[in-house]
C-alpha cells in the first residue's frame, strides 16, 4: 500500500478538494486527513512526501501513541507501573512472527503495523486522547462543557483520520449504556451523549466524507 498512500499524499499536496489520483474527476471518498497532514508537513519543511512517509513522519506519531497509552494506563490504575504495562502491552498486542516480517526480518507485531499504515497510526494518535477524555466524562468528573467540546473536536479529527475507530468506540459506549440500564437501572447520560456524538460523526464519514 506504500505507493497508494504516497499517491494520496501527493493528491492532497496539489489539489483540494481531493480526487482519486488513479481516476480523473472521481471524488476521494476516504478518510484523508492523514494525507493532508503529510502534505502540509511537506509544504512547511520542504521534505519530499516519500521521505516523510517512509522515514520521518511515523516516528513522532508512534512515540506519541506510546506516551498517550501510558497515560491512559496510569489514569485507569492510578499507578505509573500500570501506565508502563499498558504501553508494553500495546507493543505486544499482536502475536510475534519469528519466521518472516515485512522485510523478511523479525516482525515486532503491533508497532510494525503502525509503521506500515499512516491512517492507522494517525488515527491511533488521535483516538488515544479520546479515550483519556472519556475516562473523565464517564466517571462524571468536573470539567463542564470544555471536555465535551474537546471530545467533539477529537471525534471529528478521528472521523477524518481513520473512521473505522468510530464503530469500535460506539460498540464500547453502547455496552456501557446497556450494562448501566440492566444492572444499575439507570441511564448513563455521559455515555449516551458520547454515543450520540460518535454515531453522528460515523454517519457523516460514511455518507459525506
Amino acid at each position: 500500500d506504500v505507493m497508494y498512500h504516497l499517491a494520496l499524499t501527493g493528491e492532497l499536496k496539489n489539489h483540494m478538494p481531493p480526487t482519486v489520483p488513479m481516476v480523473q474527476g472521481e471524488p476521494l471518498l476516504y478518510h484523508w486527513f492523514t494525507y493532508a497532514h503529510l502534505a502540509s508537513a511537506s509544504w512547511v519543511t520542504g521534505i519530499e512526501p516519500m521521505v516523510l512517509q517512509l522515514r520521518l513522519a511515523m516516528v513522532p506519531m508512534i512515540a506519541g501513541i506510546v506516551v498517550l497509552v501510558g497515560v491512559t494506563g496510569w489514569r485507569i490504575t492510578g499507578r505509573w507501573a500500570g501506565g508502563a504495562l499498558a504501553a508494553v502491552g500495546t507493543a505486544l498486542l499482536q502475536s510475534r512472527n519469528l519466521y518472516q516480517g515485512t522485510n523478511w526480518e523479525l516482525d515486532f507485531g503491533g508497532f510494525d503495523t503502525l509503521w506500515r499504515s499512516p491512517t492507522q497510526t494517525f488515527g491511533a494518535l488521535l483516538f488515544a486522547p479520546v479515550v483519556i477524555v472519556l475516562l473523565d466524562l464517564l466517571r462524571r468528573r468536573s470539567g463542564g462543557a470544555g471536555r465535551w467540546v474537546l471530545l467533539g473536536v477529537l471525534l471529528v479529527a478521528v472521523m477524518g483520520a481513520k473512521a473505522t475507530y468510530l464503530p469500535l468506540l460506539g460498540a464500547g459506549l453502547g455496552l456501557v449504556v446497556v450494562v448501566e440500564a440492566v444492572v444499575r437501572r439507570r441511564i448513563h447520560r455521559p455515555a449516551l451523549g458520547a454515543l450520540g456524538m460518535t454515531t453522528g460523526c460515523f454517519a457523516f464519514s460514511q455518507f459525506i466524507l
